[in-house]
């Protein structure tokens, strides 16, 4: 289904553009902070992660019109994804990007989460990349590795789309970043909010 942009927690999902390499999806944990999925920023045509420079980021995005627009300045990607083995080292797909134009919306915190508790994925996914989908009604399955397993449908472009989930209080918070789906059923592989924690820890102001 389809989100209504103006409102939070959706106005702080973020849609990722790089010309000519990806679609992505981000979410605003600060002013000037938003994280997406590290293999976003990969460009397997050109063989290396593109420069920040032809990043852009938009926030409020419905069918081609949006709220507000940043350019990105810089990045920090985790040091141990690697691009050319990216199944082996998905539990690192993740990073930050740092915005040259504060967006307005509410930065969302982030939390950590256990099996069986209802989430929400949000993205602007490939088969309706006009307009930002969420799917509200999946939950967080057992896994054995250090990546959360989820039952959410996306597809590709929700890749950096925030795992949600909404406290007793009403507040939502980021449980993990989505960095892969599966290809013939719901369900998908996000980066948890641990490792998202570090990469905001290992960050220089």
């Amino acid at each position: 289904m389809a989100a209504d942009v103006t409102q939070p927690p959706w106005n702080a999902v973020l849609r990722v553009q790089i010309p000519g390499v990806a679609v992505c999806t981000a979410v605003l944990v600060a002013p000037r902070l938003a994280l997406t999925a590290a293999h976003c920023l990969y460009s397997a045509r050109l063989g290396h992660f593109v420069p920040p420079s032809a990043v852009h980021v938009l926030n409020g995005y419905a069918s081609g019109d949006f709220t507000g627009h940043s350019l990105v300045p810089s990045y920090r990607v985790l040091p141990d994804y690697n691009p050319l083995a990216p199944d082996a080292t998905r539990p690192g797909d993740a990073a930050l990007l740092r915005l040259a134009t504060p967006l307005i919306a509410v930065p969302l915190p982030l939390l950590d989460a256990r099996p069986g508790q209802t989430v929400t994925l949000a993205g602007y996914s490939q088969d309706r990349a006009q307009r930002l989908q969420i799917d509200p009604t999946c939950h967080l399955l057992p896994s054995p590795g250090p990546l959360l397993a989820h039952s959410c449908t996306g597809t590709k472009g929700g890749s950096g789309g925030p795992l949600l989930r909404q406290a007793d209080d009403g507040q939502w918070q980021v449980v993990g970043l989505q960095s892969a789906s599966n290809t013939r059923a719901a369900g998908g592989l996000a980066v948890p909010a641990a490792t998202l924690r570090a990469l905001l820890a290992a960050t220089t102001p």
